[in-house]
């Protein structure tokens, strides 16, 4: 009797301590794999930051170069072109507030610029210059020339901006002189603009619009900081403690939602705008809610349930030995439930928000709703045009988001898709067109390299398909990239339909369509030719990859 009370006393005290230590235990686990998982979603949380800025600064230098492409390659553009053309960007990029094109004005041309305007509606108008010390606009002294605002973006601004003289602020003058001079687009250290709230910054995007004989004017993207970010990074500033500053520019964060210092010892990344050299230093840090011990309540609840289960297996033990083994298996059941539970907890706290994605088909959306209301069959197609252009560029950035590398994409697969969407959009399913793709499986182009070479591609391929083939006979379409010395590229492209008239120079001719290749073609610092071997149309084109 006495024997069998002490093994039960002794068996009391071994499940009272290990019921103790495994509660505890436990308790610990929860919490810690909570820690874990609140450190992996950290880590996301940056790799995300780091993705997501770069990928809205591309799409910052894709706006203003699709604008700098229409008054380049466009006859003339209206204000009311001006204003549908801008309204997908204004919907679509995060932070931007206007877009602005100021085309130069000799002083001779002024009076005749004034009176444009004023035959638009602009009453009383005449070219205005910033009067810093009275903080207002004021008509613009004489000088040699002038940056006015003619075209703004949203149009509810033409009354505090149209006539604005760019280059009477020494800031917007700077980087406009900067475009200017390096023909690329230039970006502006942080502005505090007027309409910025305290402690909040701005940074401008310009490009010069150029032809080969003068200066057209300037394209200007204004963007609040503040906007921009909290629009990109909704989820990852719940994790995480963020500072940009522009290393050029080194005085104040140009954005920081933390209330303590940054630890800015280590950067987690150096953002580079595209074409501009300008460089964004990006500091994140973990918030205080990511890094304390978590005290869940689930760990509460499960150290209370294994208190709970100690007592009972004690009070089991003492009060019916014979229960012993039906007790094991309760406990074992409900041991087995309770570590189910923690596994599928442990996997819904390391699941991640996927990344957001601003596609570009919802601007061909826009643009195909906007044909719909048009009877002009020319208009009609030019919108047709646009909305292959934009794929275009679509189908590569959709190349590029399930890319390994999101600065590289896989040229030959890209190709595929594009060349299938353009026979498909224009031949449709029904037709005996042959299709030859040659490139590289090795071959990667970076995305300012990709878009244009893409556009070159869409355009003379749009043209095959439209004007030297026909739908219903057999026909041939060849596409083939041979790389030569780094980082010069040959590209063979063509087919063997009709072709066109030997009295059309594709060099001069002011075809839309042949003035935008022979404008990327440039772009790519490259060169054309074309080929008159057997029948159709055959182009030999040498360009380069854009470092």
């Amino acid at each position: 009797m006495h024997r069998t009370r002490r093994n039960r006393n002794l068996r009391i005290l071994v499940i009272l301590l290990i019921g103790i230590s495994l509660s505890i235990a436990n308790f610990h686990y929860i919490n810690v794999t909570k820690l874990t998982s609140n450190q992996q979603l950290v880590e996301q949380a940056v790799q995300e930051t780091k993705t997501k800025i770069n990928k809205e600064l591309q799409k910052v230098s894709l706006a203003i170069t699709s604008l700098q492409l229409l008054f380049e390659t466009a006859d003339s553009v209206t204000r009311p072109v001006f204003d549908a053309f801008t309204l997908p960007f204004l919907k679509n990029l995060p932070g931007i507030k206007a877009l602005e094109w100021a085309p130069r004005i000799l002083d001779a041309d002024r009076e005749q610029y004034n009176q444009k305007l004023k035959n638009e509606g602009f009453e009383e108008h005449d070219i205005l210059a910033a009067n810093f010390e009275k903080k207002s606009l004021d008509v613009s002294p004489q000088k040699a020339f002038y940056y006015p605002v003619q075209y703004i973006a949203p149009k509810t601004l033409n009354k505090l901006v149209i006539g604005y003289d760019l280059s009477s602020d020494p800031k917007r003058y700077a980087i406009i002189k900067n475009s200017l001079e390096s023909n690329a687009i230039s970006v502006s250290p942080p502005l505090q603009l007027v309409q910025n709230k305290a402690n909040t910054y701005s940074f401008l995007v310009a490009k010069s619009v150029t032809t080969p004989q003068n200066i057209q004017g300037i394209l200007l993207g204004v963007y609040y900081m503040e906007d921009f970010i909290h629009t990109i990074l909704k989820s990852e500033l719940q994790v995480l403690d963020i500072s940009i500053y522009d290393s050029l520019w080194n005085i104040t964060p140009m954005f920081n939602n933390s209330h303590t210092k940054l630890n800015t010892d280590t950067p987690c990344d150096s953002l580079d705008v595209t074409l501009c050299g300008r460089v964004w230093k990006l500091y994140c840090n973990p918030n205080i809610a990511m890094t304390r011990y978590p005290h869940l309540p689930i760990s509460y609840a499960c150290l209370f349930l294994g208190f709970l289960i100690t007592f009972l297996l004690i009070v089991m033990v003492y009060m019916n030995a014979n229960g012993e083994l039906h007790l094991a298996k309760k406990v074992a059941s409900r041991t087995y439930k309770l570590n189910e539970a923690n596994k599928e907890q442990a996997v819904l706290l390391k699941e991640i928000h996927h990344r957001v994605k601003n596609n570009l088909q919802v601007i061909t959306s826009l643009l195909s709703l906007q044909s719909s209301n048009i009877d002009n069959p020319k208009i009609k197609e030019i919108f047709s045009v646009s909305q292959y252009r934009i794929n275009t560029m679509a189908i590569l950035h959709e190349e590029l988001y399930q890319s390994e590398n999101l600065s590289t994409i896989s040229y030959g697969e890209y190709l595929q898709k594009l060349v299938d969407y353009l026979i498909q959009s224009i031949l449709g399913s029904n037709h005996q067109l042959e299709v030859s793709i040659d490139v590289p499986q090795t071959l990667k182009l970076n995305i300012d390299t990709a878009i244009p070479l893409g556009l070159l591609i869409n355009e003379i391929i749009t043209n095959a398909l439209k004007y030297g083939l026909n739908q219903h006979q057999k026909g041939t379409v060849y596409i083939s990239i041979i790389p030569q010395k780094y980082p010069t590229f040959k590209l063979l492209i063509g087919d063997n339909g009709k072709g066109f008239s030997d009295e059309i120079n594709y060099k001069t001719t002011k075809s839309l369509g042949l003035k935008l290749i022979r404008q990327l073609v440039r772009q790519l610092s490259g060169t054309i030719e074309k080929s008159d071997a057997g029948s159709g149309t055959h182009y030999i084109i040498l360009f380069k990859e854009i470092i």
